[in-house]
């Protein structure tokens, strides 16, 4: 069943942190000299006055045979390990395997804003917050912090009763790349039954929306991020100091205000490319 009204539709947000546990997870992998490219592995026999000459295999016997070379390259490794640790510690929040999902924004149609924001208050403490473009309410929104060690799960499970209520009829910038994959990867890990089945193909503007691949024309074009369509095409953005790098030093009524930005402008952003992307959608008063 095709939708017809506004208020069909999801307009959704996730921000995202690092996992309490992806320092052990990343881990997991030790190097071995077979992941030093061959300058490198030259570089340490020639430090220790060994021959160059030779593929890769021939290199790293050489230098595993030779103590001063085996020592050389026994630190390379661990150095590169740091350094390789604390790059994907430095990209967790986008890596669905060392990240988590902080909070969740929705909007049903053209109604009020609804944030969830994980953390280790206990569940349900109302945070009622209002945000604005240039100090003038532009939107209504209710925040609530889902709290306590399942709080993750809470706010994932609450999504997906979401998606299913509104049929899959999901729009958000960059969805089908971050967001949705982000999102049953996490629920994965927590065992959270999804009870709608995706489909995360490209080329659809429905039931899925994604503003950023649809507007990139699916990659044809550079991907530009939901603040610069919002600032090029006239549309004021509540909180346009802020970006997701800032997600994981972020108290959590900023956070909450954040994240109902990104919904925000989501959905005017949608409102933008309506008639023109797809058929004209019939705006009508929220019914959900």
């Amino acid at each position: 069943m095709q939708p017809k009204h506004l208020s069909d539709r999801l307009y959704f947000d996730i921000e995202t942190t690092v996992h309490p546990k992806a320092d052990e997870f990343v881990g997991l992998k030790p190097l071995t000299p077979q992941d030093l490219n061959v300058p490198t592995l030259k570089k340490i026999c020639e430090g220790a006055g060994l021959s160059v000459s030779g593929k890769k295999d021939m290199l790293i016997d050489r230098a595993e045979k030779d103590p001063a070379a085996k020592e050389h390259l026994d630190n390379t490794l661990k150095a590169e390990l740091k350094t390789s640790r604390e790059e994907a510690l430095e990209k967790a929040p986008l890596d669905p395997d060392l990240g988590m999902i902080r909070a969740i924004g929705l909007a049903s149609g053209d109604g009020p804003i609804n944030v969830t924001v994980a953390n280790e208050n206990p569940a349900g403490d109302l945070l009622q917050v209002f945000g604005g473009v240039d100090g003038a309410e532009v939107y209504p929104m209710e925040a609530y912090y889902a709290g306590g060690v399942e709080a993750e799960k809470f706010i994932i499970e609450w999504f997906w009763e979401e998606a299913e209520r509104h049929r899959l009829q999901l729009v958000g910038a960059n969805i089908l790349n971050f967001d949705l994959p982000f999102l049953l990867r996490r629920s994965m890990d927590l065992g959270i039954k999804v009870p709608v089945k995706l489909e995360l193909r490209r080329f659809q503007v429905e039931p899925i929306c994604d503003t950023m691949q649809i507007l990139s024309h699916w990659g044809a074009f550079r991907y530009k991020s939901l603040k610069f369509m919002c600032l090029r095409y006239g549309i004021e953005i509540p909180m346009p100091d802020v970006d997701g790098s800032m997600v994981q030093d972020m108290d959590d009524p900023t956070l909450a205000q954040y994240t109902a930005s990104d919904v925000w402008c989501t959905r005017e952003l949608w409102k933008k490319m309506d008639g023109i992307y797809w058929p004209k959608i019939v705006n009508v008063p929220n019914q959900n």
